[in-house]
């Protein structure tokens, strides 16, 4: 049965020359597991609010949406489509745990008995009853997405939508989130539509992907099929949203037997292809000392401790040195302290206790990138920064329509190439510098990641020191210089990156898990 059907359907946002979505058809049936993919900007925000809200207050909408009768809302009850939103902090409405586990409930008049039933439920069914009586803003970025997730689960809902879930996310949070949303669709039979830009930890449950580009739906329908087509025409497509495995699986020619998870590729042996091809010198090259000289540090911490509370410190007696033009990334579960080392080293937050000194200034993009912005427009913003565009140092999009654009109206990809592009009109002032990153990459595409990498590369060649947090394992390993944990209040494993991700089991990339470190 068909819950949600697009038919031919365009869209445009109030204010805009052009169309966000056109000629969208599309089948949302009962039971499906829908992945939708895309580049940044490609439509799949806009396309999962729609399906959420048939005739939104902020565009148009041209032709038809069709939803069932089983999931229209009705006045005075609990909606049957959730939506999962991309900002997760903008959906926490109330500041305790159980308070936002019962507030939706709470307005649609159920009893206090149905309330607490319904409650105990999903806190058992999440494993979070020990967050039960905590602050909301206490919460990690993993558990507040948790959070939400059950509380929208509370609703009892039959369509659940979700905007990028895992993009905040570190790995092994990000596949406890999407066991969780195999479980609920599984067990309890909610019918799921998710976006998201990189597909390693969401298409394995997927039954049903759609693909999207500038608008439009490229191809839809079965898993397989369009794994299958989008391998045998990889010069029409582009790939790179896929698992490495996959991707890999297709530059060596495969067109059957797809691999999706290190246990698929296995299966065909892609270990053993790739391991029997590998050559030997290019190991040795990677792991080759390069630091002959005596560096040159530009940032030095000893023995720093922070807190906010002066009780539970965050980070406790850390220390490490950073040599000028390196890049370090950190890695780290959700709420171990990350930001709070970016803050720290940036002086935002001072320590309790030890010392930082920094040779060069130091400047900092922050992970809600929002409180970058202060202008009504892209081009007020770019221009309250840069003499002219022209000076701009990140690709961006220079067009008319996206130029007038509120900063906050602009996909999350978009948002933080904007936030980057103002950083780096403050850093270039400077002859050196260092360069602190939380989590630069969420919510871009492939494309938008190299290009932003393009920029970053030629800030490190000029001699700047770069440190990033990232959950983005793929990208640590391609670019960093050393990387290093953020465990118990502390940097662990500091050390190159090639010996550093080798030695990792799973913290490392797809490809290494495949071949035992081998392949990065």
């Amino acid at each position: 049965m068909s819950l949600i059907e697009f038919k031919n359907v365009n869209f445009i946002y109030n204010g805009e020359d052009t169309e966000s979505l056109s000629d969208i058809n599309l089948k949302i049936n009962e039971g499906d597991f829908v992945v939708v993919s895309g580049k940044t900007g490609s439509g799949k925000s806009t396309l999962l609010r729609l399906m959420v809200e048939s005739v939104p207050n902020y565009g148009t909408v041209n032709n038809e949406i069709l939803f069932d009768e089983s999931i229209k809302a009705e006045k005075g009850k609990l909606p049957k489509v959730m939506y999962l939103m991309q900002q997760i902090e903008h959906q926490i409405i109330t500041d305790k745990v159980w308070h936002e586990l019962a507030f939706c409930l709470e307005q649609a008049g159920l009893s206090q008995n149905e309330m607490r039933n319904r409650v105990a439920e999903v806190s058992n069914f999440f494993g979070i009853e020990h967050l039960y009586k905590k602050s909301t803003d206490k919460l990690s970025g993993g558990e507040k997405q948790l959070l939400v997730l059950a509380s929208l689960i509370a609703a009892n809902p039959k369509v659940l939508v979700l905007d990028e879930p895992v993009s905040k996310l570190d790995p092994i949070t990000a596949e406890h989130f999407t066991e969780n949303l195999r479980r609920l669709h599984d067990e309890l039979g909610i019918t799921v539509v998710v976006a998201e830009h990189r597909l390693e930890s969401l298409i394995m449950p997927a039954d049903k992907l759609v693909i999207m580009d500038n608008g439009k739906i490229l191809l839809e329908g079965k898993k397989e099929n369009v794994c299958k087509e989008m391998a045998l025409n990889k010069e029409k497509y582009d790939i790179q949203a896929f698992p490495s495995v996959y991707k890999k699986a297709v530059s060596l020619g495969f067109k059957d037997k797809l691999p999706l998870s290190v246990k698929e590729a296995k299966d065909i042996n892609l270990d053993k292809i790739l391991l029997d091809s590998l050559n030997k010198k290019q190991d040795e090259l990677l792991n080759k000392d390069k630091d002959k000289e005596k560096p040159d540090y530009i940032l030095s911490l000893r023995e720093v401790c922070a807190s906010y509370d002066k009780k539970a410190p965050v980070i406790s007696n850390l220390s490490f040195k950073l040599a000028q033009g390196k890049r370090l990334f950190i890695l780290g579960g959700n709420g171990s302290g990350k930001s709070t080392l970016l803050k720290v080293i940036a002086g935002v937050k001072k320590p309790d206790s030890g010392k930082i000194k920094a040779s060069v200034p130091v400047y900092m993009l922050i992970q809600d990138v929002e409180m970058c912005f202060l202008k009504n427009t892209v081009k007020e913003e770019l221009l309250s920064v840069y003499k002219s565009l022209d000076d701009v140092m990140i690709p961006l999009d220079f067009s008319d329509n996206y130029l007038k654009r509120h900063p906050y109206d602009l996909s999350g990809g978009e948002k933080q190439l904007l936030a980057l592009a103002k950083v780096l009109s403050c850093a270039k002032k400077d002859e050196n510098f260092l360069l602190l990153l939380d989590e630069p990459t969420k919510g871009l595409d492939e494309t938008q990641r190299e290009n932003v990498e393009a920029v970053l590369s030629l800030v490190k060649a000029a001699g700047n020191s770069i440190i990033t947090v990232t959950h983005d394992l793929e990208y640590a390993s391609k670019y960093a210089d050393y990387a290093a944990f953020l465990f118990d209040k502390d940097l662990v494993g500091l050390s190159k990156a090639s010996e550093f991700f080798k030695n990792n089991k799973i913290y490392t990339t797809q490809l290494a898990r495949l071949t035992n470190g081998e392949i990065l």
